[in-house]
Formats: structure tokens, C-alpha cells, sequence
């Protein structure tokens, strides 16, 4: 069967994909960096966040670094190495996700009546951790599952991907409405420049990044009902992409 998108766009993709994930990096680190430089606080929502996407950063870029120079290699490698670039960036991006519905929750919270949020602290947080650990046993357990069974069908897997997209498309929702009240709650936008983020620059950035999980989240459970298991197309590469990899080892 023949490829549905050809090698060189494929190469070009992953050239352009590895460059801009190091660009980030560098980002990062330079200002995690920065952060220690003017003694900020070391254990905080921006110190996490940055954090987290250093740590996304570096894992992709040792995965596609691997496809860049021995393909074979980066689909041979030992179930530990496998498991970690293939999964690990998908947890820390729905973390990272759970991460920002938690700060601009506060937000919400805290602009309203500070007494209020310390009401509703413990539950708001311990419904994110819930959340976070929730994702990451299940996609474990299917991928730990995966390996011990003949799963021909793909059914774990495609258990797998449902579950997390719509975990994805839920906190994405949660995000977009918690942008929609800041958006509308001036005294949101003081609280965020208490701590020294614009308000608007909070808010574009959020509604950003929560349309993006939204799209990506309604892409791949449109892919898995509509386009057959391992049947590649312009449209999919088959549903079983890069981030549901590691449950074929």
C-alpha cells in the first residue's frame, strides 16, 4: 500500500516540527532562567507551567531527532525509551491543560471574594489532581493491557483515544468558559495585573489554546469513527497516529 502523504513532505514536516519544538526550549529554558535570576517564586503556576513545557519540548525533540536519523530505530526502541516519548508528552499536555483550568479558576475565584475561593481551594484542587491522575492511569493501564493481549481489533487502543479526547475536548470546554467569565470580570483583569500578566494577553492566549484542544480533540474522534483501523488517507494517516504509537509495542 502506498504511502498517503509522500516522504519528502513527511521529512520536511518533521525537519520543520523538531526546529520549532527546539525553538521552544530555548524559549523556556531561557526563561525559567530568568526566573531564578530575579528570585521569583521557584514553585509556582508559571514556574510549573514553564516546567512542563520544557519537558514536552525535550521529549519531542529526542523523538523526532530519532526519526531524522534512524527511523527504524525510533520504531525499535526498548519499551521503557518507547513508552516515554510516545506517552509522556501526552499526559503533560493534558496536565499542563488541567494546570491552566486550576490558575484561571482561582482567578475567577479570587476576583470575586477571596473568602469564597478558600471555601471551594481544596475541592478545585483536588478535582484537577483527580482529573491529571485519572488520564494517566487509564492511558497506562490500556497501554500496559495493549502489551499482554492480542488486541488485533485495536479496541484498547481505540478505548484509549476516546477516553483521552474526551477528557481533552471536557477541560478545553472548561477553559473556554472559564477565558468567556474573565473576559467579562474586570476585576479579573486587576487581579491578573496584581501578578503581572495583562489581562488581554490572559485571555487571547487562553482562547488560543482552548479553540486548539477543542479542534484536536473533535479531529480525532471524527477520525476514529468515521476512517477504518490502520486504512491511511490525506485525511488521517489511519487513527493510529504518533501519540497512540506506543500502544502497538
Amino acid at each position: 500500500m502506498s504511502a498517503a502523504i509522500p516522504w519528502a513532505v513527511v521529512l520536511g514536516l518533521t525537519v520543520l516540527y523538531t526546529a520549532l519544538c527546539s525553538l521552544l526550549f530555548l524559549a523556556v529554558y531561557v526563561q525559567l532562567w530568568l526566573l531564578l535570576h530575579y528570585k521569583q517564586k521557584r514553585l509556582s503556576y508559571q514556574s510549573l507551567l514553564l516546567f512542563k513545557c520544557l519537558l514536552w519540548a525535550g521529549f519531542r525533540i529526542v523523538l523526532f531527532s530519532f526519526y531524522l536519523t534512524n527511523c527504524a530505530q525510533a520504531n525499535a526502541l526498548q519499551p521503557f525509551p518507547h513508552k516515554l516519548l510516545y506517552c509522556a508528552p501526552i499526559c503533560l499536555q493534558f496536565s499542563t491543560l488541567c494546570l491552566l483550568n486550576l490558575y484561571f479558576s482561582q482567578v475567577i475565584f479570587k476576583a470575586r471574594c477571596s473568602p469564597e475561593y478558600n471555601r471551594y481551594k481544596i475541592p478545585l484542587h483536588f478535582g484537577f489532581i483527580f482529573t491529571t491522575l485519572a488520564f494517566v492511569i487509564v492511558n497506562l493501564s490500556c497501554i500496559l493491557i495493549a502489551d499482554g493481549a492480542d488486541d488485533q481489533h485495536g479496541w484498547i487502543t481505540m478505548i484509549r483515544m476516546i477516553f483521552s479526547d474526551c477528557l481533552f475536548f471536557a477541560c478545553s470546554i472548561s477553559l473556554a468558559n472559564n477565558i468567556y467569565r474573565i473576559a467579562n470580570m474586570s476585576p479579573a483583569y486587576v487581579y491578573l495585573e496584581s501578578k503581572g500578566t495583562s489581562g488581554n494577553q490572559a485571555v487571547v492566549i487562553g482562547s488560543v489554546i482552548s479553540v486548539l484542544y477543542i479542534l484536536r480533540a473533535l479531529y480525532n474522534l471524527v477520525v476514529v469513527s468515521i476512517q477504518p483501523e490502520n486504512k491511511p488517507s490525506p485525511f488521517s494517516y489511519g487513527w493510529r497516529t504518533v501519540p497512540d504509537h506506543v500502544s502497538n509495542r
